[in-house]
């Protein structure tokens, strides 16, 4: 048996189950983007909601234990990459970072 990212229950291949997709095997990469916007025409982003984004995806990012490896913020969506290490915090940690 072996444990799966996100998961609390072990993933059995015994033929009656299906195999995990997802092995514990290192640091997850993750390629995030959303629109921000629903017509074409709306750019609610401007200078200063952006430099908003940025302070509030910095907070985020320390507070979820993910590295920023590239984001871009656009006037309508954005595009990130991030990086969730291999070894996530101690429940103590965790706690820690929440309180703050």
């Amino acid at each position: 048996m072996e444990h799966v990212i996100g998961t609390a229950h072990p993933v059995k291949d015994d033929g009656n189950m299906r195999m995990a997709r997802v092995r514990d095997v290192g640091e997850t990469w993750y390629h995030l983007y959303d629109r921000v916007a629903g017509c074409d025409h709306e750019r609610p982003l401007g200078p200063s909601e952006r430099r908003r984004c940025w302070e509030i995806l910095e907070e985020v990012a320390d507070l979820f234990c993910v590295r920023v490896i590239a984001a871009v913020l656009m006037s309508n969506h954005f595009h990130m990459i991030v990086v969730q290490p291999a070894t996530l915090p101690a429940e103590e940690e965790v706690c820690h970072r929440y309180a703050r």
